[in-house]
């Protein structure tokens, strides 16, 4: 990354980037600001935009910092709206799924009993990024994020730990 007053830390590790939907050339790059090593999971994550336009230095802009241990790579909405970041927070043995809106800067949390959220594959964005789907203790979770609207589906085969779209 390119030097920048906010990324004045130190050494920065890259834990995931992923190009932005509908913003030609920009990426949002998740960062550890301390040794990854130092601990199993880091404590939290950065994420800053990063802009790459052809033959122009690269900049980077924070957009915001995630608390809580990151357990696997964040997941972009299709309509490049949504961003969801899966954390631990050891604390309370919660694990959660942050939904942060990319048009406000807001936040929702999708909570969870334990460590399901760990693999990517339990859940997933409709092609249109206005429905999320989540493999949550057997049950999927259907949630329109900004509208406050979840609905729980009980699969007819029990133990449903994968969810996906498939209409893509």
């Amino acid at each position: 990354l390119p030097d920048s007053p906010q990324l004045s830390e130190g050494v920065l590790y890259i834990h995931d980037v992923l190009a932005w939907p509908g913003r030609e050339d920009s990426y949002l790059v998740s960062v550890f600001p301390q040794d990854p090593l130092a601990s199993f999971f880091p404590t939290s994550s950065k994420i800053h935009i990063l802009a790459v336009e052809t033959g122009r230095v690269p900049t980077v802009e924070h957009l915001t910092t995630m608390q809580g241990q990151v357990l696997s790579p964040m997941a972009l909405s299709p309509s490049g709206r949504w961003l969801a970041n899966p954390v631990f927070q050891p604390e309370t043995n919660t694990a959660l799924l942050t939904l942060l809106d990319l048009e406000n800067g807001q936040t929702e949390t999708i909570n969870y009993a334990h460590k399901s959220i760990t693999d990517q594959s339990s859940y997933d964005w409709s092609a249109d990024g206005n429905w999320l789907v989540v493999a949550d203790r057997g049950v999927l979770r259907l949630i329109a994020p900004g509208s406050g609207y979840e609905r729980a589906i009980v699969p007819p085969l029990a133990g449903c730990a994968y969810s996906a779209f498939v209409n893509r």
